[in-house]
């Protein structure tokens, strides 16, 4: 049902050739270890800054496509225990020529794949901000010293967890936001 709803943006927001193959795809066992370790690299290697879930998974969906391993990169809503987490989603980010994003948005980014969500932002900005109930929350359902979130959808659900889908970045997407984070990281910004 999940992965349904996931190839249904897919094919509305890229097309549905693409949808069919996402639907189709599915991870084998050495990639479920592989992603996370990723990861991690990813976040070793980048600035610590709150609320770039954009920019994060963004470039570990580029990773992963170069993989060989087909990713969706999600836009919505984070609901955990019934409370809206970041702002209501309501419309698509946008970068500009320089990859850079152009207006404030709301509503938060994550990465699919045969129905495991990832997320390298959630416990980085859980860290960073000031509203500690989020990390509390984070640290009850997934213990000390985690920094990447990848399971399967069920589990999240269960551990009250949930990932609203309403929107799916196309490769032009991912790569713009994907040179934000270059910029960042080369211009030192905080």
């Amino acid at each position: 049902m999940r992965k349904q709803k996931i190839a249904e943006l897919i094919s509305q927001f890229r097309n549905p050739s693409e949808a069919e193959r996402y639907y189709s795809y599915r991870l084998e066992d050495h990639q479920k270890m592989f992603i996370p370790k990723l990861a991690q690299g990813i976040l070793a290697n980048t600035q610590p800054r709150p609320c770039e879930c954009l920019i994060l998974n963004s470039f570990l969906a580029f990773c992963l496509g170069q993989k060989g391993i087909l990713v969706a990169t999600v836009i919505g809503d984070l609901i955990i225990e019934g409370r809206q987490v970041f702002n209501k989603c309501t419309e698509m980010p946008y970068s500009n020529s320089n990859g850079l994003i152009e207006r404030e948005w709301d509503g938060h980014c994550w990465i699919e794949i045969d129905d495991y969500i990832g997320d390298i932002s959630l416990f980085r900005t859980a860290d960073i901000t000031t509203d500690k109930s989020l990390k509390d929350f984070l640290i009850k359902k997934f213990g000390f010293n985690q920094n990447v979130l990848f399971k399967p959808y069920t589990d999240l659900t269960f551990n009250n967890v949930e990932f609203i889908p309403k929107f799916v970045l196309n490769e032009t997407q991912i790569t713009n936001f994907c040179t934000t984070l270059d910029y960042f990281e080369n211009n030192q910004v905080q």
